[in-house]
């Protein structure tokens, strides 16, 4: 009887404790995939970028090309 018991409890405490492991994996399941998002948005963030460089540089071309006074303005924040 007593045995039994014991041994009904330790099967739970195992359900337990895997089901805890299970939880954990599936946390860092979830953590893995934000960081790869997040990795995705730096990567989409940088072809803005990229793209946005080109765009200017086409427009100093084509200005620079047409009008000998055209410049190309660059804004630095750390100035005040």
């Amino acid at each position: 009887m007593y045995l039994e018991q014991i041994l009904v409890n330790f099967t739970l405490l195992l359900v337990s404790f895997e089901r805890i492991l299970v939880n954990f994996t599936l946390l860092l399941v979830s953590f893995e995939r934000i960081l790869v998002n997040f990795a995705l948005l730096l990567v989409n963030f940088e072809r803005i970028l990229v793209n946005f460089t080109l765009l200017l540089v086409s427009l100093a071309k084509r200005y620079g090309s047409n009008r000998s006074h055209a410049m190309l303005f660059v804004v630095d924040a750390s100035r005040p």
